[in-house]
């Protein structure tokens, strides 16, 4: 998988590598890259968000976030 910047100024922009809202899956060997080096605003970025009550297995998989936050950002993964 390729890598993702945000080059967003809003307030509340958010990133999301993988999101999963239902069903049954696998992931494998994913490589999820995001960049947030040139902005500090409050970002939230997710690598894997599993926003759903089902059943996933997550086999070897590699999340890198780079660059900085500030006030209430946050950054998350699974």
């Amino acid at each position: 998988m390729g890598g993702f910047t945000n080059t967003a100024t809003g307030t509340t922009p958010v990133i999301c590598g993988i999101m999963v809202w239902g069903g049954s899956f696998n992931f494998y060997n994913n490589s999820i890259k995001f960049n947030n080096a040139a902005y500090t605003n409050g970002v939230k970025i997710y690598g894997i968000n599993h926003a759903a009550a089902t059943n996933g297995n997550y086999y070897h998989n590699s999340v890198r976030i780079r660059g900085s936050a500030s006030g209430t950002a946050e950054d998350g993964g699974l």
